[in-house]
């Protein structure tokens, strides 16, 4: 029979003809003839098109980069797409890794740092000031006593906030990637290529502490902050804080 679609009008092809002027089986695309047997793609292409085989004439529509799936690593040297990382099998790819502590956890390193803090400074409070003075000063605030604040307490209160910021910006700056919080729960903080963050990062990552110490200074204004910081950490899709952002920082999971 005449293929209707055959340009070459001297020839009354075959029965076997694909359909486009062709004289052998050839369905447009790849595949294979009712038979089993391999036949041509219907785009220029000697075999069938293979996506992982060398050959450039294999590739797909002619090109050397097309039909390598991004990520492979042959991607890039036959000019296509450059190969994505492997970010779960490189060690220095903790960031993206899928788990990622949420802000609960992250206050519990926070509490337990606190502890810490105010255990190492306990010792300025009892000798800038005397224990009665301190007592009675917690009292008369507890109390919503407008009482002045003895300097002895003022400048010990000072050298703790200082000590705050020494402490965790030690911590994460070193080898732990941590403070003893996040060494508790099992967390670390990093950098983008999961190595430790220098100590001005640290300290850009842990202004929250001077912000929300600010913001105290208006009632519940600093615990406003606080809770919008945590409420920030759980709908980010890095589980990143405002201040890990800015210190491009990641909290994770330790390995």
């Amino acid at each position: 029979m005449t293929n209707p679609y055959n340009n070459n009008h001297n020839d009354s092809g075959t029965p076997d003809d694909g359909g486009y002027g062709g004289s052998t089986p050839n369905n447009g695309y790849s595949g294979a003839t009712p038979g089993g047997e391999a036949h041509a793609s219907g785009y220029n292409q000697p075999t069938v098109g293979d996506a992982f085989n060398d050959s450039p004439s294999s590739q797909g529509y002619g090109t050397a980069s097309l039909g390598v799936p991004m990520g492979d690593e042959r991607s890039a040297a036959a000019g296509g797409f450059p190969s994505m990382p492997d970010y779960e099998s490189s060690a220095g790819a903790a960031p993206l890794a899928p788990s990622r502590p949420g802000p609960w956890i992250r206050l519990l390193s926070l509490i337990i740092d606190g502890i810490v803090v105010n255990v190492a400074s306990a010792p300025a409070f009892l000798l800038l000031s005397s224990p009665q003075e301190v007592i009675d000063w917690l009292f008369n605030v507890s109390e919503g006593i407008d009482a002045e604040m003895p300097m002895g307490i003022g400048i010990a209160s000072l050298l703790s906030f200082v000590l705050w910021f020494v402490y965790r910006a030690a911590m994460e700056s070193s080898g732990m990637k941590g403070s003893l919080g996040k060494l508790a729960t099992g967390q670390r903080v990093v950098n983008f290529e999961g190595g430790q963050l220098s100590f001005g990062q640290s300290l850009k990552r842990n202004s929250f502490y001077l912000i929300q110490g600010l913001l105290s200074i208006l009632p519940f204004l600093g615990f406003i902050y606080m809770i919008v910081y945590g409420v920030g950490i759980s709908r980010d899709p890095y589980n990143q804080s405002h201040t890990d952002k800015w210190a491009k920082a990641y909290v994770v999971k330790a390995l």
